[in-house]
């Protein structure tokens, strides 16, 4: 499912807003977004939304599907695909994406592209 959403821009569907706690996940959803370069905690995610830390990670999973690190890993996964596809470097694009360095960014591109970024740019540029 993670991979789904990652191949889909890191968008989701949502619900319409129907209640105080769902414009609260978004403004989390948005503090993410915005942040996504920066070592986020799950207690500053929190914090943006006003709720306490397991009752966010509860809420978050039940309204979008997936945790709230499994959110930021695919949003930074998909930052850096979309820098790789513009032709920029992997360990530049691992800083800027949020990931601690190369390694980690490949790890992660891994597990979801089965390709390491490397690959993945040579496999575009094909295209």
């Amino acid at each position: 499912m993670a991979q789904s959403l990652v191949r889909l821009n890191g968008s989701l569907d949502l619900p319409p807003l129907s209640t105080r706690v769902d414009s609260l996940l978004l403004r989390a959803k948005d503090y993410i977004l915005a942040n996504i370069d920066n070592d986020i905690s799950i207690d500053d995610i929190a914090h943006a939304a006003t709720m306490s830390k397991f009752h966010f990670i509860r809420r978050f999973r039940e309204h979008f599907g997936i945790t709230p690190h499994q959110y930021v890993l695919n949003c930074r996964i998909n930052y850096a695909r979309r820098a790789l596809q513009v032709g920029r470097d992997a360990t530049s694009v691992a800083v800027e994406s949020g990931f601690a360095d190369a390694s980690h960014l490949n790890r992660n591109f891994k597990r979801v592209f089965g390709m390491t970024p490397k690959q993945f740019q040579l496999q575009w540029a094909r295209r």
